[in-house]
């Protein structure tokens, strides 16, 4: 009886995440899955970005974490729409709405500044623990920041950067969390320290006094073409 059970409750998770479409999973028509960041800008910057779409660099998930405990993933095809084309949509909305940018560019031509965004990973995950399953979720973004065109028509790299943002409940015999919704929170998340990170950067590089400092990363190049007056990070 007891197994019958545990597998009535397992079933409709594993259909859910083994690739089911729901019209309602699209994060970039759906606020009640990934509400408007509402980034308030710091340092409006009068240049325009150039944003190339979202590549999509990501590894195939580990099935058994910690050696021990398998785990499932949410799966692309539950998306409404290709992952890439979702994320690269909420991406370029939540720049365009911050106010970071005087504008957006048509075109790689045009910009002074050109954005390169790679996408690591994005999951929301079950894991089978001893006694119990835990939800999780993670979204990598690397990024890419170049400067104006030199004479030679080169752009220097000005940043370069991994923003992470992994999530995990504890163990519980029922599920506390939707993995869809949790790898909605990490893409937010990430999403957010992005903005934050492009608002620094337009402060450094035009000579605004640094308030806050983010915190670190070991995979990260510092903001370069600073001004000698700004500092360093």
């Amino acid at each position: 009886m007891a197994k019958t059970l545990a597998f009535a409750i397992l079933l409709p998770l594993l259909w859910t995440l083994s690739g089911c479409k729901s019209p309602g999973r699209d994060l970039e028509r759906n606020e009640g899955l990934f509400p408007p960041l509402g980034y308030k800008v710091q340092h409006r910057q009068n240049r325009s970005i150039w944003i190339a779409p979202i590549q999509d660099r990501r590894a195939p998930p580990k099935r058994v974490d910690k050696g021990m405990f398998p785990v499932t993933y949410t799966m692309d095809g539950s998306w409404k729409r290709p992952v890439p084309e979702m994320l690269d949509g909420l991406l370029r909305r939540e720049i365009k709405n911050s106010g970071i940018f005087g504008r957006l560019a048509r075109s790689e031509e045009e910009a002074d500044w050109v954005l390169d965004v790679d996408l690591l990973a994005f999951y929301g995950a079950v894991e089978e623990r001893i006694v119990g399953r835990a939800v999780k979720s993670n979204a990598i973004l690397h990024v890419r920041v170049f400067g104006p065109k030199g004479s030679k028509g080169e752009r220097p790299l000005l940043r370069e950067r991994e923003y992470r943002a992994p999530l995990e409940t504890g163990a519980s015999l029922v599920l506390s969390r939707d993995p869809f919704a949790m790898a909605a929170q990490s893409f937010r998340l990430s999403l957010a320290m992005l903005l934050a990170d492009l608002d620094k950067g337009g402060r450094l590089v035009d000579g605004v006094r640094e308030k806050t400092r983010l915190p670190g990363s070991s995979k990260e190049t510092p903001w370069r073409a600073v001004p000698a007056a700004a500092g360093k990070e």
